[in-house]
């Protein structure tokens, strides 16, 4: 079984074993710890990112993107990246980008009904940062919701019967501000979400 469909299986079987609880589980600890204890959890992770060095973008956002193919087969998905021919290279923490670009894909994947598109943007003069964007045609997700869905542990009505544990995006945020970066959802185009992550090709001291 290919690793990233083990990790989802795993976290579908974790969800299940949440979701019945979590609501009541949410409301001991705001009684306990107070309304904002989740929001003051993030901001307790760790206030750096480890850079070693610069590393090739383009290589390491194909092998993500590769991990999930097969569970797009699975589902029957389109699965397309787009991606300049000039390697892009920029200073990261490889284990943080793996994490913010593998919750993205998953949820891609987990929402999409036909189609999930990534696109590794190409750098412009003067550019000193890098973009992904990650595509799906899942239920359009309501611009007025933009920020509220990256709050832990939110879900939307609309897709609550789908399995999960609400914190991945939440995550992939705290991970991008880490870099200096930024993570949002854009205006739909062609009738599918559209999560942008923006971040600096150097984490300047």
């Amino acid at each position: 079984m290919p690793a990233q469909q083990w990790l989802m299986e795993f976290y579908d079987q974790a969800a299940e074993v949440i979701a019945p609880i979590e609501s009541r589980l949410r409301a001991e600890m705001d009684r306990a710890l107070g309304p904002d204890w989740c929001q003051r959890w993030f901001e307790g992770l760790p206030h750096y990112v480890n850079v070693p060095g610069e590393v090739n973008i383009s290589e390491i956002t194909e092998d993500i993107f590769s991990s999930f193919r097969p569970l797009a087969e699975q589902k029957n998905l389109s699965f397309t990246m787009s991606a300049p021919a000039k390697k892009l290279y920029a200073c990261i923490d490889t284990d943080a980008f793996n994490k913010i670009l593998t919750n993205l894909l998953s949820n891609a994947v987990k929402y999409a009904k036909t189609k999930v598109e990534l696109h590794l943007l190409p750098l412009f003069n003067g550019t000193n940062t890098f973009s992904i964007e990650v595509k799906n045609d899942g239920y359009l997700i309501p611009m007025e919701m933009k920020e509220k869905i990256f709050e832990p542990f939110f879900r939307l009505k609309e897709t609550e019967k789908q399995k999960g544990t609400g914190i991945g995006l939440a995550l992939s945020l705290s991970l991008t501000e880490l870099h200096k970066g930024a993570l949002s959802l854009k205006e739909p185009e062609n009738n599918m979400n559209v999560f942008s992550v923006s971040i600096p090709l150097r984490q300047d001291t």
